[in-house]
This record gives C-alpha cells, structure tokens and sequence, in this order.
C-alpha cells in the first residue's frame, strides 16, 4: 500500500479529496434532511393545534352558555394540551408565544402573561438565540403592561433591550415600549386649584 501511495501520489491524494467532499457531502444532506423533517412536523403539529382550536369552539360543555360562541379565552385554554404536547421544547415554546400572542389581543392579559412566562422559560432552557428570547420578554412586557404591572412591564421591556440585536426594529420596538411602561408606572398629579 505504501509502494502504491508512493508511485500514485497525485491519483492518491484526488481520491482522498474526492472521499472526503462526499463524506461531508453526506453530512450536509443528512443535516438538511433532519432539519426538513423537524420543520415539516412543526407545521404539522402547529396545523393540527389550529384545526383542534376550531373543533374545540364548536362544542359545549357546562360552563358555555346555550347558543352562545365559545370565548377565545376558553378556546384557547381547550387547545392548550397542544402546546404542552408538542414533541419539542422549541415548539412548545413557538406555540406558547402563538397563544399569548392570541389572548393578548383579546385582552386576556393574565392569561398572555402566563403563556409569555412559559414561553420564556423554555428558550432559555434551550439557550435560543438572544433575538427570539428578547421577542417573548417583550411580548410578556406587554401583556404585564396590559394588565396593570407597570413596573414589572418596565423591567421585562429592559431585559428584551438588553438581549435584541443593537439597531435592530426589535430593539427599537423594546425602546418604545419601555418608555409607554415608564408613562404607566407615572402618577397622575391632579389639577393644581385655580386661584
């Protein structure tokens, strides 16, 4: 083997590069195809929380009303098993932050806050990016604002600044709503009397 290496140096080497870029090769399409498949079951299961969501809002239990709509908030807390059901801790999270996100613009602001707060806890239990954690801190700054815990708001507001990229519309959208966290923690001076 060594007298072959020797006399066929050239030939030697090529076939080593040409062994070594399929090896590699093969570690990126079976990379790729992993990550396809987590994203394709993502979707399946974020589909699936939908299509329950909805089926959910068509049946009645003891504490809906005859004839009426199922509020959001009960929808919502219905197709909550989803979230917690979810096969990863990163989508679990992604489907918290959905339900948050849903109950805040219902003005459901408890409720968002405590979907904010285990959205929160799984990234930083997967260490995620600093981007995606600042977004859910803002978000949970919102719904704490909304519910009347200004200063709470102002210090999840200040941590979604520390973490989301300088420059970025995240950290200008932290900035702002810091300052309208600030304005809600300020008291209003009643009228000076007229003299």
């Amino acid at each position: 083997l060594g007298k072959l290496v020797a006399r066929h140096r050239m030939a030697t080497a090529a076939g080593a590069m040409v062994t070594l870029a399929v090896a590699i090769g093969a570690v990126v399409v079976f990379e790729q195809a992993q990550r396809a498949r987590e994203e394709a079951e993502q979707a399946e299961l974020v589909k699936q929380f939908a299509i329950d969501a909805f089926r959910a809002s068509t049946q009645l239990d003891a504490e809906d009303g005859p004839g009426l709509p199922v509020s959001l908030e009960r929808l919502l807390e219905r197709s909550a098993p989803w979230a917690a059901g979810a096969r990863t801790p990163r989508l679990q999270a992604e489907l918290h932050g959905i339900v948050a996100s849903l109950l805040l613009d219902a003005g459901s602001f408890e409720q968002a806050a405590g979907n904010a707060r285990r959205q929160i806890g799984l990234l930083e239990s997967l260490s995620a990016a600093p981007e995606s954690r600042a977004a859910a801190r803002l978000l949970l700054s919102r719904a704490l604002l909304g519910a009347g815990h200004g200063s709470d708001a102002e210090t999840e507001a200040r941590r979604a600044m520390e973490l989301a990229p300088p420059g970025s519309d995240l950290a200008d959208r932290a900035r702002q709503h810091l300052g309208r966290a600030r304005d809600a923690r300020q008291p209003v001076s009643p009228p000076s009397p007229a003299r």
